[in-house]
């Protein structure tokens, strides 16, 4: 299954917290990459890049309904809005991201990407998802290392725990830790995995 099709689908609850009525937890799937060779090999696009803004978006939302459909065509046609559900609605951040050097994939230095994380808000309301740290929290690390995959309009983390590493120097430390995923610590260990598959 290509990890870029379970983006779409990842909200799987959504869990109010106790005490906020703006704010609740989602919790999506993803993949998980036991070896660094599984992540390297399943990412399509792998950069070191800056984080330099972040607009919030969502995806599966309703649309409004072009004008002259018929009922076959538009099942919800006559139905009042506020009866019509927005299930799917799953609320999306997306961050620039400008790209400083390029280890895998077709990208190049100096080029600004988007980098699709899922959270954000819908209808006001908060939604975060349980293991992922957005970019914007975590910008005054300085560069980053993204292991990605393409999910249509942006590029998306592989997950939050191998998609997205700090950089210090050549050493690279997850920003959400995960027993299940691989704990890659240098931009070495992603080199050699890429020379494997050469």
């Amino acid at each position: 299954m290509n990890p870029a099709k379970i983006f779409p689908a990842a909200i799987l609850a959504a869990l109010l917290i106790p005490g906020c009525s703006t704010t609740s937890q989602i919790t999506a799937d993803y993949f998980a990459y036991g070896t660094v060779d599984d992540a390297v090999q399943t990412a399509q696009l792998i950069v070191t890049g800056t984080y330099l803004d972040s607009r919030e978006d969502s995806i599966g939302c309703p649309e409004e309904p072009e004008p002259g459909l018929t009922e076959e065509e538009n099942p919800q046609l006559g139905v009042p809005a506020e009866e019509i559900t927005d299930l799917g609605c799953s609320p999306v951040t997306i961050s620039s991201i400008k790209v400083t050097s390029v280890l895998k994939g077709s990208a190049e230095v100096g080029e600004t990407i988007e980098v699709g994380q899922d959270g954000g808000t819908i209808d006001g309301i908060r939604q975060l998802e349980a293991h992922t740290v957005l970019l914007s929290d975590v910008a005054a690390k300085g560069d980053l290392v993204f292991l990605l995959t393409d999910c249509g309009p942006w590029y998306c983390p592989l997950n939050p725990h191998v998609g997205i590493l700090t950089l210090d120097g050549s050493e690279t430390t997850t920003i959400s830790k995960s027993s299940e995923n691989a704990d890659i610590k240098s931009l070495a260990e992603i080199e050699a995995a890429l020379r494997k598959q050469q």
